[in-house]
């Protein structure tokens, strides 16, 4: 394991921290997953620029929406020899991942369309080469009849990284969020709201509005990663959970409750 891996070992407890809070909060919701990431699936290490990796796989209906999950990776710029990976982890870390060594930029795409042949045509790295070549999903209701409001992501990255999720109904009828995660290790919460009223407004195409969401028929997430990143996506549904401030507030009294643990501790020892 590299010391950019090793560095990251802490990541764990707070992945399990997000868990609780999230578990937390959806216990009031009807949540749609998109992914839950508990089944292990890479693409091929990359280790030049301009190359890319695929791998396709039927994980579950219970795990991903439509159960079939789709990852394109490109290595984008950097010396030959260096490392570019993209995998979703299983159990007990549960999340998606990008990773690029030291000098290299990359980018990674995971798709859900209902099978293992509707993924993206060519994926170069770029935005311009998301759209899926066909959608199965089958019209979808990510709303669950009008209780939930909004897709929510989790995650965290040590550099600056774009993220970018699609939602299809078809390949020019869409809806995009994009937002930027901070390089600063912490975990942030997305939440993309689905009439546009939070900060990660949508952007809409094709004459679509917030009723896309009840027939979504395809849907695509990208991580646009920068020079030696490690980013860890850990939750990516549609939900109607409490606002920020409350997520904020459950993980300050968890916090708090670590905090005094490790003071007994300490007056113990």
């Amino acid at each position: 394991m590299s010391y950019k891996r090793m560095k990251f070992k802490i990541k764990p407890r707070l992945r399990i921290l997000a868990t609780i809070l999230v578990g937390a909060q959806l216990s009031l919701a009807t949540p749609v997953f998109i992914d839950q990431f508990n089944t292990d699936q890479a693409v091929g290490t990359l280790t030049a620029a301009g190359t890319s990796s695929h791998s396709q796989q039927n994980v579950g209906a219970a795990e991903v929406l439509g159960a079939f999950r789709i990852l394109d990776a490109r290595f984008i710029t950097g010396a030959n020899g260096r490392k570019l990976d993209f995998q979703t982890e299983g159990a007990p870390l549960n999340d998606l991942t990008l990773n690029s060594a030291n000098g290299v930029t990359g980018s990674g795409l995971a798709t859900y369309c209902g099978s293992l042949t509707c993924g993206t045509a060519a994926f170069n790295g770029t935005i311009g080469t998301v759209t899926p070549t066909s959608f199965g999903l089958g019209g979808v209701d990510l709303t669950s009849g009008g209780t939930n409001t909004q897709i929510q992501i989790i995650g965290n990255s040590d550099q600056i990284v774009t993220i970018r999720a699609t939602f299809y109904i078809s390949s020019t009828v869409y809806a995009r969020g994009s937002f930027t995660i901070p390089g600063d290790i912490a975990t942030h919460v997305y939440q993309l709201k689905f009439d546009n009223s939070g900060n990660t407004p949508f952007t809409y195409a094709g004459g679509a509005n917030s009723s896309l969401f009840t027939q979504v028929n395809a849907v695509t997430f990208m991580i646009q990663g920068s020079d030696s990143s490690d980013t860890f996506i850990s939750y990516f549904g549609a939900d109607n959970a409490p606002e920020p401030a409350t997520f904020g507030m459950l993980g300050a009294g968890l916090g708090g409750l670590l905090w005094f643990a490790r003071k007994r501790a300490q007056a113990k020892s």
